[in-house]
């Protein structure tokens, strides 16, 4: 194995490390979220928690200069932000009316989608190893969702998020190569709140300190997720990283359970089961490449 191997074998499995992270505050979100859905409009609960984001993504940027808020490639940023609000509108909404795992399964679809444009976008090869083993995991999911069993009409919207969901994956990898995490988050969220003020103020409920904790609970798990991801797409290549996303069906499952009470069903379980052994076999086969090989120099920090 060369240097260059070496480099991107260890720079992927930093990529698996950060999805995997940002998949565990995924789940805890779906906690505040479900909170502050209880007893605020859906259209206050995005816009506050977004502003909160872009607060925040100001006040942690290293270097904070006008310059972070002048994109290099300002066109893909205004479509990613576009793609933001319908992911965010989208899961947010099936997350208050479906089973917390029935939606992580359906968000599991975005791989299938991932695969044929990163190969078309960003010509990433995509061996056959790697090919069989996301269309294992996709058969886990699935086993999970029984099609034919009734269609909740929420799950709309989850396919309108997955869909958007996988082009904004490409879109934020090859603006990780010009654009800083922060310069993404803030547009990103800034939209959020453009999009979302009108509606929130039609219906406006003033928040109580009980509400302003797990809108700032919200606010922190989803902010730091986005960090996750961009980095993990930053890292990695994007047919590689995007499978552990898998893994986030467990941490939800325990949340749904704990908080909630809901009980996965003897098809989740087998179908978190295939999903597991999926991912776990691509880390093994990304583990040999990287053995007994010295760290290479880490790619430039897009933050700074």
């Amino acid at each position: 194995m060369n240097g260059i191997q070496d480099q991107t074998a260890r720079h992927n499995l930093t990529g698996i490390l950060f999805m995997i992270l940002a998949g565990v505050n995924m789940a805890a979100g779906t906690i505040f979220i479900r909170k502050t859905g209880q007893s605020l409009g859906i259209f206050e609960v995005v816009f506050l928690r977004s502003a909160v984001i872009v607060l925040l993504a100001v006040l942690l940027s290293r270097q904070f200069s006008p310059a972070l808020l002048k994109p290099a490639r300002p066109g893909l940023i205004a479509t990613r932000s576009l793609l933001m609000c319908v992911i965010v509108m989208a899961n947010f909404t099936a997350i208050m009316y479906l089973p917390l795992v029935q939606v992580t399964a359906m968000q599991f679809t975005r791989p299938l989608f991932l695969v044929v444009l990163a190969a078309l976008f960003l010509g990433e090869a995509v061996r056959l190893p790697r090919t069989l083993a996301t269309f294992a995991g996709f058969l886990g999911i699935l086993i999970i969702l029984r099609p034919g069993s009734g269609t909740h009409p929420a799950m709309m919207f989850l396919l309108a998020a997955t869909i958007a969901s996988s082009v904004n994956a490409i879109i934020t990898k090859k603006l990780t190569k010009t654009d800083r995490v922060g310069t993404m988050m803030i547009y990103g969220n800034m939209a959020l709140v453009i999009v979302c003020l009108p509606f929130a103020l039609l219906n406006w409920i003033t928040p109580t300190g009980e509400n302003l904790l797990w809108l700032l609970g919200l606010a922190a798990t989803s902010g730091f997720t986005q960090y996750c991801i961009i980095r993990a797409y930053h890292y990695g290549e994007a047919t590689l990283v995007a499978p552990f996303d898998y893994l986030r069906i467990v941490f939800v499952a325990l949340v749904g359970y704990v908080a909630f009470g809901e009980v996965p069903d003897s098809y989740t379980w087998a179908g978190t089961a295939v999903i597991i052994l999926s991912t776990l076999f691509i880390a093994w086969r990304q583990s040999r490449l990287a053995r007994t090989q010295l760290p290479p120099r880490t790619p430039p920090d897009p933050l700074q």
